[in-house]
């Protein structure tokens, strides 16, 4: 769990990391010419403020989210907040923001939008290089993402869009009502979710989750951890947690084909940029693909029709996802092998 725990944000640090989106949103709207989508924008950005603020009252017991005025204020907050030399708590905020694209559906009936995120807003990118991060890191993280889809894939130019994958959420959802029962959104995501009811609890689980993110609770992540984030939520996979409700949550989030590539893509450059590049823990690399290993193993061994009840639609998802993890695993295994090789030439 070590691993697992490492890509984890707690509940400061997952505060931060939203009010980075809603940073990121605010200043989408602020340059929004058309009036209309404009006000469409902003009531999109309420209803998802309104679904984290309801993530964060039930799970700390009414405690009300703080939502920074201005990017000064949320570099003041970070400024008083002990960073360690080889943390990556921020780098993960900041990778999770990159590809954060707001204006996903916040309920299972809209499942398309016509409001578009601006992705040549160059605020964000201004606002890390200039207080958290260097520039070389910066495009290095963007880059390694972005080509990790090809890897990933085996197909050139291949690359998905964070929004459609977030209208690729309502959808895996709109079918499955039992999803937003209680008792299920607390099986898979924790109980935070346990005094929400309807349509409440449905906006709070697709802005929880649609945010990038995934919640720590279905994967029974202990000290203090709220989500897991650069796609350390695919090191968590094991036999007793896909054998029980939880799966629904691997299923249909993170072996997803869709889902599960971005989860992919975030802990590739997690590893080659944070982990190695920056931190230069080559120990720590190993640890992620050996966990990571571990649960391609633990799906491989699984009996889909008896164990898992699936259909063959989903037999089919979850066998395309593990290509993917597969080709994920040997991407891993290059980035270790590139770096022992240059240690040794040094």
């Amino acid at each position: 769990m070590e691993a697992l725990e490492l890509l984890g944000l707690d509940m400061d640090q997952t505060e931060i990391l939203y009010n980075f989106q809603f940073l990121k949103t605010v200043e989408d709207i602020k340059n929004e010419k058309n009036p209309t989508l404009k006000e469409e924008k902003t009531k999109w950005l309420n209803e998802w403020q309104n679904g984290i603020e309801l993530v964060f009252s039930e799970t700390y017991q009414d405690y009300i989210i703080e939502w920074v005025k201005d990017e000064e204020e949320l570099k003041n907050w970070i400024s008083i907040k002990e960073v360690e030399s080889n943390s990556i708590w921020l780098d993960l905020v900041i990778l999770e923001t990159y590809v954060f694209e707001p204006y996903y559906p916040l309920d299972t009936s809209n499942k398309k939008s016509k409001l578009k995120y601006n992705s040549k807003n160059s605020w964000l990118e201004e606002f890390i290089v200039s207080n958290f991060m260097s520039k070389e890191l910066y495009s290095e993280m963007k880059k390694t993402y972005k080509k990790s889809f090809r890897k990933i894939t085996k197909k050139k130019n291949f690359y998905i869009n964070t929004a459609l994958a977030g209208i690729g959420l309502a959808l895996l959802f709109s079918g499955l009502g039992a999803v937003f029962a209680p008792q299920i959104a607390v099986a898979l995501f924790g109980s935070q979710f346990s005094g929400l009811y309807g349509v409440a609890l449905t906006n709070a689980v697709l802005a929880y989750i649609g945010g990038g993110a995934i919640a720590a609770g279905g994967f029974g992540v202990a000290g203090g951890t709220m989500v897991i984030a650069g796609g350390g939520a695919l090191l968590g996979l094991n036999i007793g947690m896909m054998s029980s409700s939880t799966f629904v949550l691997v299923k249909k989030v993170l072996v997803n084909p869709t889902q599960n590539i971005i989860l992919c893509s975030k802990l590739l450059t997690v590893v080659k940029v944070f982990v190695l590049n920056k931190n230069n823990d080559i120990e720590l690399a190993k640890t992620f693909y050996n966990e990571f290993n571990n649960s391609i193993s633990n799906l491989d061994n699984l009996d889909y029709e008896t164990e898992l009840d699936m259909d063959k639609k989903n037999q089919k998802d979850l066998k395309k996802s593990l290509v993917q993890m597969k080709n994920t695993k040997e991407e891993l295994k290059k980035f270790i092998s590139s770096y022992e090789v240059g240690i040794t030439k040094m």
